[in-house]
């Protein structure tokens, strides 16, 4: 059976959506009874260790010896391993979170690939390419992220494949918006399915991988963001101090950051185009952003929450920014 690469992307990522949820759920039970098993296994040595240190044999002083022992400094060690015990607690709970939303961005990202390797892939190595001519406009109803519905026009494209057949499609909604009807197009197709034509740009065959792809980004930098808590409780960050070497690299890299988000505010007055200058507006911001990243791990190497923070900052503008960047340029 021929299925549509994209339809399966589609199900895939929602299969993800509905399976890493359900993952994180059974990871959290999990590890909330393992939490269990291993504290009471804590606090039955704990008992052990504690009745082990009575004497059996002896006199006053033996037993004021056990008292002393029992006072303050068991305390203070019962306190301790309370804490470490929420800690570890509140790690397990962690777990599910974490497994969770890893899980689902994992799983958009397979969605992601899939649609590559059966639907672009195939097209670029095995598809043929034509010149098509654009019939129209045709309007494509949608709905936004508010579920208001909107039409949308999607180009009408004609063309003749390598075996002489006369062929119809639609391109996707808001694709060659502007251009004339009788404008050249091309257009890019499988032999053995030339009803399954593109038109042949970037949007048309990049549009279905990135999109999928940015679904997946988020979760997975939620589920790292669980992660980089875990690492601020379990390794605290100690500030370096002292070092003048260290402060002028750090005030380096501030003044570098600074730099680039002054290029970035003139790059976004100063280019023509309103795409590129978007694009180059939010690349030149992901390289501040990747400045003052530096900064913080130069300033206290396990600032994770902060450092975690800028990284994902960074990653959201470098992504719009090129996508942005290879729309205008390609088309």
């Amino acid at each position: 059976m021929n299925h549509d690469p994209e339809t399966v992307a589609v199900l895939m990522m929602f299969g993800a959506f509905v399976a890493g949820p359900l993952l994180g759920c059974l990871a959290g039970l999990f590890g909330r009874l393992l939490g269990r098993l291993l504290g009471g296994a804590r606090q039955a040595r704990g008992t052990a260790l504690e009745r082990g240190r009575t004497p059996s044999r002896g006199g006053v002083r033996d037993r004021g010896t056990a008292a002393d022992r029992g006072s303050g400094a068991d305390r203070g060690t019962g306190a301790d391993r309370g804490t470490g015990a929420d800690r570890d607690t509140a790690a397990d709970r962690g777990i599910g979170w974490t497994v969770g939303f890893l899980a689902t961005g994992l799983g958009v990202f397979v969605a992601a690939g899939y649609l590559y390797v059966y639907g672009v892939r195939p097209l670029s190595v095995m598809g043929q390419t034509a010149q098509g001519v654009l019939v129209g406009f045709e309007t494509v109803q949608s709905r936004d992220a508010e579920g208001r519905g909107r039409a949308t026009p999607a180009p009408r494209v004609r063309f003749v494949s390598a075996d002489g057949r006369t062929v119809e499609f639609t391109g996707l909604g808001g694709n060659l918006a502007g251009q004339p009807p009788g404008s050249a197009v091309p257009v890019r197709y499988r032999p053995d399915d030339p009803h399954g034509a593109i038109i042949d740009n970037f949007q048309e065959r990049w549009a279905g991988v990135f999109g999928i792809g940015l679904f997946g980004t988020f979760p997975t930098l939620v589920g790292g963001a669980v992660v980089a808590d875990w690492l601020q409780r379990r390794f605290p960050g100690r500030v370096r101090g002292g070092s003048r070497r260290t402060g002028a690299n750090r005030a380096l890299l501030v003044r570098g950051g600074h730099v680039l988000v002054l290029c970035a505010i003139a790059a976004g007055a100063l280019v023509g185009d309103a795409g590129r200058a978007i694009g180059n507006v939010l690349v030149l911001l992901a390289m501040a952003m990747t400045a003052y990243l530096l900064a913080c791990l130069v300033d206290s190497p396990r600032n994770w929450h902060r450092a975690y923070n800028l990284f994902c900052v960074a990653v959201m503008l470098a992504l719009f920014g090129a996508l942005t960047l290879l729309v205008a340029v390609r088309g």
